[in-house]
């Protein structure tokens, strides 16, 4: 890639501009300074508007600083908070429990048929039960399966477990 002249001076006057920005910040910083470490009374009118200018800008810029700071802790917070939202919750005990019965209900289930590949859920039912006082979540499985002679047979299974159970037990019988 070639460089042309007028990029060389492109670039040489953008390099000019900004130091002599930085040199012209210099100068205003030492004057304000310099003019800072001397009394009042001794100060022209210039140069008073000029401290106050400066003190002017620096609030403002403290003031900016602090809304951003702000604003980004603003930020940030609904960043957690919509995390926290997202976060998968923990299941109920209850849900817990419903899912035991459910797996250990299809496994009997399957575990009880010669054939267990020809196993096949026909019907299901389920609910919470408050009978004696203790609140119990059945499952009754209405399901098929192949016998030694090739003939589907429907056989059913209830599960049961007690809601609040902590070790979530299930129990169950089985109806031919």
């Amino acid at each position: 890639m070639a460089i042309t002249k007028s990029g060389v001076v492109i670039f040489l006057v953008v390099v000019g501009l900004l130091y002599y920005g930085s040199a012209e910040k210099s100068k205003e910083n030492e004057r304000y300074n310099s003019l800072k470490s001397k009394p009042i009374s001794e100060l022209s009118s210039d140069d008073r508007s000029f401290i106050q200018l400066k003190d002017k800008e620096a609030a403002e810029k403290k003031i900016s600083e602090a809304l951003q700071r702000k604003k980004d802790a603003a930020n940030e917070l609904k960043a957690k908070k919509r995390e926290e939202e997202n976060k998968p919750k923990p299941l109920s005990e209850q849900v817990l429990l419903q899912n035991e019965v459910i797996f250990t209900c299809n496994d009997l289930a399957k575990n009880m048929l010669s054939y267990p590949e020809s196993y096949n859920t026909e019907q299901t039912e389920s609910g919470i039960s408050d009978e004696s006082g203790k609140k119990t979540y059945y499952y009754t499985l209405h399901f098929s399966g192949l016998n030694a002679f090739n003939v589907r047979g429907i056989h059913t299974i209830e599960c049961y477990g007690t809601v609040g159970d902590r070790s979530r037990q299930v129990t169950y019988r089985t109806f031919n």
